[in-house]
């Protein structure tokens, strides 16, 4: 019987590889989703600090252009805030594009490889049955024989 070969093994080759490069683009996705998230936490951190800052220089009565300067300073960091959640936004919904496109490159793959192991499975079973065909042909010719020379030896 001639070797397993699939049909479709160039397809299979071609979504494994498609899943492949669709969990190295969710991996990135991810990092750069904690990065934005690590960055909006620094901003945030130092758009509180700015803002205690202003309401400690606000109690204590100094000079009104220091506190002019503390206002424009909180108001650049709380703009800096703004963009730090736009960017995160934006990098949950690449991470959620790139775990939906992961998710269809699976089920693809899995697709391919359900039927390369149907055929695999019928390839396997028509082996056994040539086999078994072979084996009972080898019986078959050898018991007849085998018969042949018994009924010589009955009548002689």
């Amino acid at each position: 019987m001639k070797p397993f070969k699939c049909s479709l093994q160039a397809l299979l080759t071609l979504r494994e590889r498609e899943e492949h490069v669709a969990l190295q683009e969710y991996g990135k996705a991810l990092r750069q989703l904690e990065e934005s998230r690590h960055k909006l936490e620094l901003v945030q951190h130092e758009l509180d600090s700015a803002n205690a800052r202003l309401h400690q220089r606000f109690l204590s009565s100094g000079p009104a252009g220091q506190l002019a300067q503390l206002q424009d300073f909180c108001a650049a960091v709380e703009k800096k805030r703004r963009e730090c959640e736009y960017i995160l936004k934006v990098a949950q919904n690449k991470s959620q594009q790139a775990f939906t496109k992961l998710v269809a490159a699976r089920q693809a793959k899995a697709v391919v490889t359900k039927y390369f192991e149907n055929q695999k499975k019928r390839h396997q079973q028509e082996c056994r049955k040539e086999e078994q065909k072979a084996l009972d042909d080898l019986v078959n010719s050898s018991g007849s024989a085998l018969w042949s020379l018994k009924k010589q030896n009955l009548w002689n």
